[in-house]
C-alpha cells in the first residue's frame, strides 16, 4: 500500500522515520503505512518497513509503540537491556524517540509468528514449545531485582487490589464482582521477597520460528514489574488454559481445549523445574486475580459491544460467550473456601 503525506505524519510513522534516518541517512523512506498490530507488542504498537532494507537489524519489519510518556519509553528500553545482560533473549531496541506527540520505541520485530500461532499448527510440538518458553520465563528470576528501571510498578507503587478496583469501576462492575473481590480481600497473601516479573508472559508475547523453536524472543516489556513470581506464573497459565479461544479455527479451537490443561501442568513443571517450586496458594490467589481481571473484560465486551480499541486483547477472542462462562466455572472454583 502506498505510504500517503497523512499517513506519513502518524506519530508512528515519524518515530520509525526519523530513528531509521538517524540511523542510516536522511533519504530513507518507509515501504508503506504503518499497520496496527493487534497482539503481542502492547498497547500503540505499528508495524512498519523500510522503502529499501537497511543493514541488521533494519532488513527487516521493525514495530513502533506510541503514546507512552517519555519516562515510561525510557524505562521499556531499560528493561530490554537489563534482560538481555541477564541472558533473556529480547529484541534490540533501535530507538527512544521523544516528541511533541509523546514518546515511542522502536524494536526489531523478531520472529513473524507468536506462540498462539504455532501452537495450533503442530501439536506434535507442543511439549518442546512449553519447555523453549518456561526455560525463557525462568531466566527473569536470574535479573536481580536491584536492575529494575527505576518507576517499575511494584505491590508498593501500584497494589494490585487497587489496580483491579480501578478497573472494576471504570467498566460499572465493582458491584456484580464484588464476592470474586472480597475473596481476594480476604486472602491477599502476606508480602514475599519480590522477583522480576514481565507482567504479560504469555503466548501472543513469545515470538518464534516454527523451524527454530529454541530462538524464541520475548517481547513488550511495557508491563513489566517487581512482584511474586506466582503473579506472572498465574497469568502464564490463565492465558495457556485460554489458547483455544485465541484460535481462529473451530478444529484448532477443539483441540486445544482438549490438551489445555495439559499444556497448563506441563508448562507449570517445566518452569519449576528451571526456576524452583512455586507456592501453590499463592499461584491460586494470583490465578484468582488475573481470572476476575479477565471475567471483567469479558462482561463489559459481551454489555458494551466490542471495544474501539483496536490493542484491546478482547479483539483477539473468539466465542466470547462460550469463553466468559468456561471462565466464570474456573473463578469460582478458585475463588471459594
Amino acid at each position: 500500500m502506498e505510504l500517503t503525506d497523512r499517513d506519513a505524519g502518524t506519530p508512528a510513522a515519524r518515530a520509525v522515520l526519523g530513528a531509521a534516518q538517524g540511523a542510516l541517512g536522511p533519504d530513507i523512506a518507509l515501504a508503506g503505512p504503518p499497520a496496527v498490530v493487534a497482539g503481542g507488542f502492547g498497547r500503540g504498537a505499528y508495524e512498519c518497513a523500510l522503502a529499501v532494507p537497511g543493514p541488521p537489524p533494519w532488513d527487516g519489519p521493525v514495530v513502533v509503540r506510541v503514546g507512552a510518556t517519555a519516562a515510561a519509553a525510557r524505562r521499556e528500553a531499560a528493561w530490554h537491556g537489563a534482560c538481555a545482560a541477564h541472558g533473556c533473549p529480547v529484541p534490540p531496541v533501535l530507538a527512544v524517540v521523544e516528541g511533541e506527540d509523546g514518546a515511542a520505541v522502536v524494536v526489531a520485530r523478531g520472529p513473524a509468528r507468536s506462540l498462539v500461532e504455532v501452537l495450533g499448527e503442530n501439536p506434535l510440538v507442543i511439549p518442546e514449545l512449553l519447555r523453549s518458553m518456561a526455560a525463557v520465563h525462568a531466566r527473569l528470576r536470574a535479573i536481580p531485582t536491584s536492575a529494575a528501571p527505576p518507576g517499575t510498578p511494584s505491590a508498593t507503587v501500584e497494589p494490585p487490589l487497587d489496580v483491579l478496583d480501578a478497573r472494576l469501576a471504570a467498566r460499572g462492575l465493582a458491584e456484580r464482582f464484588g464476592a470474586e473481590r472480597s475473596w481476594l480481600a480476604a486472602h491477599e497473601p502476606p508480602p514475599a521477597p519480590p522477583a522480576v516479573c514481565h507482567g504479560d508472559f504469555q503466548p501472543a508475547v513469545v515470538r518464534l520460528d516454527a523451524s527454530d523453536v529454541g530462538a524464541a524472543v520475548v517481547v513488550d516489556w511495557s508491563s513489566a514489574r517487581l512482584a511474586d513470581p506466582e503473579y506472572d506464573l498465574a497469568l502464564t497459565t490463565l492465558m495457556f488454559w485460554s489458547v483455544p479461544y485465541l484460535a481462529d479455527g473451530i478444529a484448532q479451537r477443539k483441540m486445544l481445549k482438549t490438551v489445555r490443561e495439559m499444556i497448563v501442568d506441563g508448562y507449570r513443571a517445566a518452569y519449576e523445574a528451571a526456576a524452583g517450586p512455586l507456592d501453590p496458594d499463592r499461584l491460586r490467589y494470583w490465578g484468582a486475580y488475573h481470572a476476575l481481571g479477565w471475567a471483567a473484560r469479558l462482561a463489559a465486551a459481551e454489555r458494551d459491544g466490542p471495544p474501539a480499541d483496536p490493542w484491546d486483547p478482547m479483539h483477539l477472542v473468539h466465542h466470547a460467550a462460550a469463553y466468559r462462562k468456561d471462565l466464570a466455572r474456573r473463578l469460582g472454583r478458585l475463588a471459594s473456601d
